[in-house]
């Protein structure tokens, strides 16, 4: 566990990025008439993790805080682009 841990910290500015990609897609993968909550948890929960090391990289003056810093931004401008099923329903229904 501890290998982890230590090379998540040194490895930071590599894997906030892979990580944000890996939510981002998985988020959007997912079919609009799937129960995507799995996917919503996943990606809430990676946008913890990366708002964690983004908070850690600054606080200890490491030069990779910009990396995490931007993958953090993609998060949420790709959760903000992600719309919930439950609006794409209702628009469907009102179509019809």
């Amino acid at each position: 566990m501890e290998f982890a841990i230590d090379f998540v910290v040194e490895y930071s500015g590599f894997v906030a990025p892979a990580m944000a990609l890996w939510a981002g897609l998985l988020l959007h993968m997912q079919p609009k008439d799937a129960n995507s909550s799995v996917a919503q948890s996943l990606y809430f929960l990676t946008l913890m993790f990366v708002a964690v090391l983004t908070v850690r990289a600054t606080m200890n003056h490491d030069p990779m805080w910009l990396a995490n810093a931007a993958s953090l931004g993609a998060l949420i401008v790709v959760g903000a682009l992600k719309r919930p099923v439950e609006l794409d329903s209702l628009l469907l229904q009102s179509e019809a």
